[in-house]
């Protein structure tokens, strides 16, 4: 059976390559009972981004940003979601894209596509570190998260993907 994340993969890589990044990861892995998936993507600036799908929430969610990682298996959370740090530009896209079961689901990843060709090489143009330190310290922003699993240690426990300006 196809994941969600190769279908997006199959659909998306060429453009994403296009725009600077490379696959990650292996859309076809599964995780969780549910079978949920992810296409994670890294670009040379050290920004990655990630399409998860949930099958158990019928969702789909884009991350973005810098990579917090917390060592072998202690868990990684992206800057924020795309549509946090595309607002900070007044690009507006979904924070949650539902998805249906059967043939719409496709063209709902289709659509996300879409809006990732249509705002993605606006936000890699204007980005900065500033923006993703903004958004890092929202709720449910990478810093918030890893403060709240770790505590005040959070900055000697996690390891922070670099960035480079353009």
């Amino acid at each position: 059976m196809t994941t969600d994340a190769e279908t997006f993969h199959a659909l998306a890589g060429d453009d994403l390559v296009r725009l600077g990044f490379s696959l990650a990861n292996d859309p076809c892995q599964t995780t969780g009972r549910y079978s949920d998936s992810g296409a994670h993507y890294e670009c040379c600036r050290g920004l990655r981004l990630c399409v998860g799908f949930e099958n158990d929430s019928r969702s789909a969610v884009v991350s973005f940003g810098r990579l917090w990682s917390l060592g072998e298996g202690g868990g990684a959370y992206f800057s924020n979601n795309y549509a946090i740090l595309a607002r900070r530009f007044g690009i507006d896209t979904p924070v949650y894209y539902p998805l249906s079961w059967g043939e719409q689901r496709s063209r709902e990843i289709a659509t996300i596509l879409a809006d990732l060709k249509g705002t993605l090489p606006e936000v890699m143009k204007r980005v900065t570190l500033d923006d993703l330190v903004h958004v890092e310290r929202e709720p449910f922003g990478a810093e918030t998260l890893a403060r709240l699993q770790v505590g005040a240690d959070f900055e000697r426990l996690f390891n922070v993907s670099s960035f480079q300006a353009q």
